[in-house]
């Protein structure tokens, strides 16, 4: 999801935020690291199969939603949504 400027990974089947681009729509919209990922767009990615995994590996999501993107996010025990569009950015 670089044009977004996040770094999400699978861990233990859930989604989550392990990266953060700088400056970025998802550092500008508030996304923080550990935030696990419950939607993209609509699809329910609250539970990833070993099969999604790799399809995650091989086909990354910025592929897949190359012009904008809303995430369903939990925090702690929030639920929170935001919307994104992409744009290049740099690593932090």
């Amino acid at each position: 999801m670089i044009g977004f400027g996040l770094q999400a990974v699978p861990q233990n089947h859930q989604l989550y935020v392990t990266g953060l681009y700088s400056p970025s729509p998802a550092e500008q919209q508030g996304i923080d690291l550990g935030d696990r990922i419950l939607t993209i767009n609509g699809e329910d990615l609250t539970y990833i199969s070993d099969e999604r995994f790799c399809e995650f590996v091989l086909s990354p999501v910025s592929d897949r939603y190359s012009n904008s993107l809303t995430l369903t996010i939990q925090r702690h025990q929030e639920q929170l949504s935001f919307s994104l569009e992409s744009n290049h950015a740099h690593l932090r």
